[in-house]
């Protein structure tokens, strides 16, 4: 994750930094100290898993889908594990995450079945968020003008956290706030996200010249309409965060849908938001993250996104592409 040390400064790998802060923070939110305690390289076996999963929604033959099942297991397996340990040594666990036990234990669901089903919600919430605020902080560290107003706006925020004057919630909460930070967010999400709905025909339809067979399964991508110029205007392919700046009520729009839509919108998008503003506002506020020049002099840019490998959610960069950040490390 780190690259070079200059005394308080460090040239880091973005990619790894936003996995790292965002994967562990949410994990000893939900599970306290003892799940990374257990299985140290649980990260390792996690983005194996996220890298592939999209073969498991599509039902990808099991001899082609080798990769995602074996770190489905070893992740399965730790989480198995975590719920086999006694309760004295899972006590700083979430609140969440003791009720979700305490409703399987009640219906008879042993560990190794919790660890199935806890790694469901466990991939839901991390396997997003990461990859979203990588994109936020890669468009603004690479506009000296976004990043000098976003800094502007986030300032008085921080300073109010680092005085406890206000309280990490409510810090979170005030973010919302922030007209640019908030539109990055928000156009970050539309030019990367491949949500899509799964629905199964429950009776024969057609639908214009097209005819549904009851009991098939239908995909439907949102990525279309989140690139609809009649909606977002010219060129909206391309990342362009005053759209929502000019228009705010975009993000309200029924062709803003990064989140999916029906019932199987996302139930955490509110809090994602939180978090990703979060981490997004004190990378650039309180670590000052900007561009950095690598060993030919040229700056990194945005890497471009990997459109080819299916994707349910946010989608990565291409494979080996990264931005490389200095940070400056606070001042006490």
């Amino acid at each position: 994750m780190v690259l070079a040390r200059h005394g308080t400064t460090r040239e880091i790998s973005l990619l790894k930094w936003s996995q790292h802060v965002l994967l562990e923070g949410a994990t000893r939110s939900f599970f306290g100290d003892a799940l990374l305690d257990l299985e140290p390289n649980l990260f390792e076996s996690f983005f194996q898993f996220d890298d592939s999963s999209w073969k498991l929604p599509y039902r990808i033959p099991s001899i082609l889908a080798r990769d995602v099942k074996k770190a489905q297991a070893i992740t399965e397996k730790a989480l198995a594990n975590y719920f086999d340990l006694p309760a004295e040594r899972r006590s700083d666990a979430s609140s969440l995450v003791h009720q979700v036990e305490l409703f399987m234990r009640a219906s008879r669901i042993q560990s190794n079945d919790i660890g199935v089903l806890v790694l469901m919600f466990y991939w839901v919430i991390n396997a997003n968020a990461w990859k979203s605020s990588f994109w936020m902080i890669a468009e603004i560290v690479n506009n000296e003008t976004l990043r000098t107003s976003i800094l502007e706006e986030v300032e008085p925020h921080i300073a109010s956290v680092v005085e406890r004057s206000i309280s990490s919630t409510d810090f979170a909460t005030q973010l919302q706030n922030c007209p640019n930070l908030v539109a990055v967010y928000h156009e970050s999400l539309r030019v990367t996200s491949a949500s899509t709905s799964v629905r199964i025909v429950t009776k024969e339809a057609r639908v214009g010249p097209f005819q549904l067979r009851k009991g098939a399964r239908m995909i439907i991508p949102y990525r279309q309409m989140l690139l609809d110029e009649d909606t977002y205007g010219a060129k909206a392919d391309e990342f362009n965060y005053k759209r929502f700046i000019n228009d705010p009520g975009l993000s309200r729009s029924p062709y803003y849908k990064p989140f999916g839509g029906g019932t199987s919108l996302c139930p955490g998008r509110a809090l994602a938001q939180k978090e990703i503003l979060t981490f997004v506002a004190l990378a650039i506020g309180k670590f000052r993250a900007r561009r950095t020049c690598g060993a030919n002099g040229k700056r990194d840019g945005v890497p471009r996104i990997n459109t080819r490998t299916p994707c349910i959610g946010i989608m990565s960069p291409e494979e080996g592409h990264d931005v490389r950040v200095v940070i400056t490390e606070p001042s006490p």
